[in-house]
């Protein structure tokens, strides 16, 4: 039996992709739903089915669902200070 709570590896593994795709998709937004208690990550199993099914297209060219707004994401960014050069 799956445990219900999984490590990023161990999610990864459940949704066949690679755990460096979900440490950027939790970055970056746009990836399945996750729980955060101290420095640990985990994915609730019923979140990574939701995310899959959410996922599901009848073709390539069907619109993928957007993105949050910025200020609906949970990301802890700073915004670049203006004035500086940013390489891009």
């Amino acid at each position: 039996m799956t445990p219900r709570y999984l490590c990023t590896k161990a999610a990864a593994r459940y949704l066949g992709l690679s755990y460096q795709w979900l440490e950027i998709a939790r970055h970056r937004g746009g990836g399945p739903l996750f729980v955060k208690l101290g420095r640990a990550v985990r994915y609730d199993t019923q979140d990574l089915d939701s995310f899959m099914q959410a996922q599901k297209r009848q073709h390539t060219a069907q619109a993928i669902p957007a993105r949050p707004p910025d200020n609906m994401r949970t990301s802890k960014t700073t915004p670049a200070k203006s004035g500086g050069v940013r390489n891009g």
